[in-house]
C-alpha cells in the first residue's frame, strides 16, 4: 500500500513509464483512501487531466499558479489531508508557478497529505527550490534508473544496474533509505 502522507519523487528518463506510473500511484491512492481528495497539476496539456476523479486539475503555468495558491490558502485556514499529483514537476522552475507550487508543497506536506512529483531524471537537480522537499523525503519511484539515480536523487545508492534488466515501468521504490524493485502496471 501507498502511504498517503508526505511526497513521494517519480523519476525516470523520455519512455520510462513515468505518466503510467503517475495515473497508477494516483489509482492507488483512490483504492487505499477512498475518501482523500485528489489534486492534478501539470505545465502542458495532459491525458491525466481527463481522468475522472480529480477534486480540481490545472494545466499550464498560469492556472496551476493560480490553483496552487488559492489550495494553499484554504489548507492553511483548514489543514485537511489532501493527495496532490504534479506531473512535470521540474518545468516550473524559475517561472511563474514556482512560488505558489513551493508553498502547496509544504502546506500539502504540513497538513498531512501527499505530494508525488513527477519529472525526467536529469530535470531534478535544476529545480532546487521545487524539488528540495521531495529529495529531503527520501521517498520515490525510480523508473528505468541509472547506478547514480539513487544516491542523486535520494541519498539512497542502488548498486551496479545493467539497462537490459530495466523494460518500461520497472524500477526503484525507495523508502527510508531501502531500494525495493517493482514494476509497474502499463497502460
Amino acid at each position: 500500500t501507498l502511504a498517503t502522507t508526505g511526497t513521494l519523487l517519480l523519476a525516470g528518463p523520455p519512455g520510462s513509464g513515468r505518466t503510467t506510473a503517475l495515473d497508477t500511484l494516483a489509482a492507488a491512492v483512490t483504492a487505499g483512501a477512498p475518501g482523500l481528495k485528489r489534486v492534478f497539476l501539470t505545465s502542458r496539456r495532459s491525458a491525466l487531466s481527463q481522468r475522472t476523479g480529480w477534486l480540481a486539475t490545472a494545466e499550464g503555468a498560469a492556472k496551476v499558479a493560480e490553483l496552487a495558491d488559492r489550495l494553499a490558502g484554504e489548507l492553511e485556514a483548514n489543514p485537511v489531508p489532501v493527495a496532490v499529483f504534479i506531473e512535470h514537476l521540474t518545468e516550473f522552475a524559475s517561472g511563474e508557478a514556482e512560488f505558489a507550487l513551493d508553498r502547496l508543497i509544504k502546506t500539502v506536506v504540513r497538513a498531512d497529505g501527499l505530494v508525488v512529483g513527477e519529472a525526467e531524471t536529469s530535470t531534478w537537480a535544476q529545480a532546487w527550490t521545487l524539488a528540495q522537499p521531495f529529495k529531503a523525503g527520501r521517498r520515490g519511484l525510480l523508473l528505468v534508473p541509472g547506478e547514480m539515480d539513487g544516491d542523486s536523487l535520494l541519498g539512497t545508492p542502488l548498486g551496479r544496474l545493467r539497462r537490459a534488466d530495466f523494460p518500461a515501468g520497472r524500477g526503484f521504490l525507495i523508502e527510508a533509505g531501502r531500494a525495493r524493485k517493482v514494476q509497474v502496471a502499463q497502460a
